[in-house]
């Protein structure tokens, strides 16, 4: 039996998303523990821990899209298309927004005429790869949610069945 393109979509999506928030928790653990000069320390780990802890949140989201994405008999919250499409959005949102502190110490961080104790490249990239991983998850979120809205709005379906209803009823993959 071959996957619904819709749904082989969605799988595909969800995998991204799952592969950038483990990177994303690698990234910001690394920012955290040591990734930072001596000045911005501090601040560095606090905001890596923040972000550590969002993105362990988002890879256990990215987990329950992933289990609860082809389960056609269940009646549960996770296999609903309204709770993927808002958490998606809702993941969009959280993953733009702890990038700004992470933003604003790229001056800081990315400043190779500064003494250092060679750790300076690493220490921007482990930052600069801190933010790409959120902004991934940003573009992937809204993409998913894009197709999962826009399969309802063409097939006149409501988002409160279970998102497998939209496979099976006749939706046009991306």
């Amino acid at each position: 039996m071959s996957m619904h393109p819709f749904r082989k979509n969605r799988c595909i999506l969800y995998s991204f998303i799952l592969v950038s928030a483990l990177l994303e928790l690698t990234f910001d653990l690394m920012v955290a523990l040591d990734g930072a000069f001596p000045d911005v320390q501090k601040f560095m780990t606090i905001v890596g821990f923040i972000a550590a802890a969002l993105s362990t949140l988002k890879l256990v989201w990215a987990c329950l899209l992933l289990a609860y994405n082809n389960k056609p008999n269940k009646k549960l919250i996770f296999t609903r298309a309204s709770y993927q499409y808002a958490s998606l959005l809702v993941a969009s949102l959280i993953s733009a927004l702890i990038t700004i502190p992470l933003f604003t110490k790229i001056p800081a961080q990315c400043d190779f005429k500064r003494e250092s104790d060679g750790m300076a490249g690493f220490y921007c990239a482990w930052l600069s790869l801190a933010i790409v991983f959120p902004w991934a998850i940003v573009f992937l979120s809204g993409a998913s949610a894009f197709l999962i809205y826009r399969t309802a709005l063409m097939l006149n379906l409501s988002l409160d069945r279970n998102i497998v209803a939209l496979d099976e009823s006749g939706a046009i993959p991306l």
